[in-house]
This record gives structure tokens, C-alpha cells and sequence, in this order.
């Protein structure tokens, strides 16, 4: 059957150093010391690491203290909990197994030195004695390990798995093998075996496989679902800027009405100063003693200037003690008799004055 195991550390000299290693070796290649007896590191444990690394969930290891992140340790803590650093498995055929491309905690960074041991907790093949799996290394003090074998106070094997690969012991036996043989958090175990109950219709017809493969598939929709949270944010932030440029859309839709009345306004006020300065001139042109032969629709289509013209070309023909103030008109039909009357008399061309009296009229 599988166990876990915690073995005997290799002397850390690698933490001696100036800087924390990114690159440290856990196991020699062959024989390695260990209470109950040496484990081997050979080429089927090269072929077992391999298929670790190969799957992501498990390529990466934590590096704790003490054995902290190991279900069933002595020193075992449920999260959250503090660990040194975390690095990816790597064997060297020959040689033994590292872990490389360390990233350092600040926890790891500022008590790292204080441990001069490290320690792998590993799962051995059914032989008792080769490593097929490494579940995580310890930063250990000098003789902890020797009070340490496996994860309790004997060899406990992950009893929970029937030779099939498929899960025994009920719902419970699924939890526990989940917890103490893959370090997982019980909670999380929990609705795995849940989920892989409802489906297998029996616990003990669901394998292991199968399941581990369902809590990749779990992962991955918890981290797009935490994508999309952050997509959630986003959209927020671009609905509330929608909604202030709507705002805005608004504002501006409120301010060019605005505008357009002013312009009314303003026109309004223009047309009326222009038709109190047309009454002044007509009004000063009778003041004079002379007849506009003009109605009050021609006034008010003729031109400013052209009217200031025409009256100051007008002769005199009312006298001084007939003078009424006003727009005095010439009354009849006969207005364009009149027309060339004035226009002969101010020298004007009397064609021309017909022609602008038709266009006003």
C-alpha cells in the first residue's frame, strides 16, 4: 500500500549563504536514511516525479516549517498558515530530486536560516521503500525528524483506495483520503466527494482518477470565476461612466435648447431695434415736412440704410404749420405716380425706385 513518509533531512548548507537558493536538493539518487528504514530514489521514481510535474496541480510544492502543511503531522496547521516559499519538483536522473525556481515568503526570507535541516514528506510505492510522489519539504531544526516517521505515530497508509483505484470506507473513507493522503482541506474534500458521490451513484464506484481530474476542472472554474469578478468590476466602472456621460448627454441637450432661445431671443431683440430706428427716421422725415409714399409693410421689408436714403432725398412738400409727427402717408392708389413724382424730384432714376417699391410691397 502507499504511505507517506517525512525523511531524514539533508544538511541544509545551502541556506549558509548571502542570499536564500532558488535551487535546493531534497534527495540523493539511490538510498536515503530514514527512521524504519532507507527510501530509494531510483528510475521509477523518475517516472513517478515526472507524471507529478506533468500535472500542474501538483508540479509546484510548498516549503513549510516543520511539516505545517502536512495533514496528519504533529506540527500540522489548518490554513491559513505561514509557509517559507514555494519552488517546482525537478529530478536529475544519477543525481537525485531538487526543488527549483524557489520563491522565497517573507516569512521564508526572515526565519529560513533558523532551520538547519530539510525535510521531504513523501508517498512510497507498494514496495515500502520507493518515492512516487512528494507531497511537500520542511525547514526543520536539528533532530525533529527522528520524532517524525510518517504523518502519525505509525506507518498510516492511505487505506482509503481499493486496489482499483476506486474509493472504499463510504463518504467518510472519501474525505479522508482526500485530507490525509492528498493534503487537501477537509471542507474542500468534503464537496469533492460530495459532488463524485452523486455522480458514481456509491463512493466506492467513483475513482480517484477521475476525481482528482474534477478538482482541476474546479480550479479552473473558481479562477475564471474570479475573472469575472474582476470583469464584474469593470463593467461596473463602464456602466457608471455611461451613466455620467448619459448625464452629460443630457446637460448638453439642455444647454443648446438654451441656446437656441437665446438666439431667438437675441434675433427678436435685433428685428425690434431695427423697426424702433425705422420708425425714428420716419418719424424725423415728417418732423421735416415730408410724405413717405410708403405703407407700413413696405417700411418694414425695406432695408434700413435704403429707407435712411430714400427720406433724406425726399423734398420738402408738407408746411411748417401742417407738420404732424409720424408716418405720414400718401394716401390714394396711385402710388407709383407718386413714386416717380419723388424720384424725379430727389434725382433718382424713377425705374429703379418702381422696381425696389415692387419687390417690398
Amino acid at each position: 500500500m502507499k504511505a507517506w513518509r517525512c525523511l531524514q533531512g539533508i544538511r541544509n548548507e545551502a541556506l549558509g549563504g548571502k542570499d536564500l537558493p532558488t535551487r535546493i536538493k531534497i534527495l540523493n539518487w539511490g538510498a536515503n536514511p530514514a527512521e524504519g528504514g532507507d527510501v530509494v530514489v531510483n528510475d521509477v521514481t523518475a517516472k513517478a516525479i515526472e507524471q507529478q510535474i506533468a500535472d500542474k496541480t501538483y508540479a509546484d510544492i510548498v516549503i513549510d516549517f516543520e511539516h505545517s502543511s502536512v495533514p496528519g503531522s504533529p506540527n500540522y496547521q489548518q490554513d491559513p498558515r505561514k509557509h517559507a516559499g514555494i519552488g517546482r519538483l525537478e529530478v536529475v536522473p544519477g543525481d537525485g530530486i531538487y526543488v527549483t525556481d524557489i520563491k522565497w515568503t517573507p516569512s521564508g526570507r526572515e526565519f529560513a536560516r533558523e532551520y538547519p535541516d530539510i525535510s521531504p514528506a513523501v508517498r512510497l510505492d507498494k514496495d515500502g521503500r520507493t518515492v512516487v510522489f512528494i507531497h511537500s519539504v520542511a525547514l526543520c531544526t536539528h533532530g525533529a525528524l527522528h520524532d517524525v516517521t510518517f504523518f502519525s505515530s505509525g506507518d498510516q497508509e492511505c487505506d482509503h483506495l481499493a486496489p482499483d483505484g476506486s474509493f472504499v470506507g463510504g463518504f467518510e473513507g472519501c474525505v479522508e483520503h482526500f485530507v490525509e493522503c492528498e493534503g487537501m482541506p477537509e471542507e474542500r474534500a468534503r464537496r469533492l466527494c460530495a459532488y463524485i458521490g452523486r455522480r458514481a451513484g456509491k463512493i466506492a464506484g467513483a475513482k480517484k482518477e477521475e476525481a482528482m481530474e474534477l478538482e482541476e476542472r474546479v480550479k479552473k472554474l473558481e479562477a475564471a470565476i474570479e475573472e469575472l469578478k474582476a470583469t464584474g468590476g469593470a463593467v461596473a466602472e463602464i456602466k457608471t461612466y455611461a451613466a455620467r456621460q448619459d448625464e452629460a448627454d443630457k446637460a448638453i441637450k439642455a444647454m443648446t435648447a438654451d441656446l437656441a432661445l437665446a438666439r431667438g431671443e437675441i434675433a427678436k431683440l435685433q428685428a425690434d431695434l431695427i423697426q424702433r430706428d425705422k420708425e425714428a427716421v420716419l418719424a424725423e422725415a415728417a418732423r421735416a415736412g415730408k410724405v413717405v409714399p410708403l405703407s407700413a409693410e413696405q417700411v418694414k421689408k425695406m432695408d434700413l440704410a435704403m429707407l435712411r436714403e430714400l427720406t433724406a432725398k425726399l423734398p420738402v412738400t408738407v408746411p411748417v404749420d401742417r407738420r404732424t409727427p409720424g408716418n405720414v402717408q400718401v394716401p390714394g392708389s396711385d402710388m407709383d405716380g407718386a413714386l416717380e413724382m419723388v424720384a424725379r424730384r430727389c434725382g433718382m432714376d424713377p425705374a429703379k425706385v418702381r422696381e425696389t417699391a415692387k419687390q417690398v410691397r
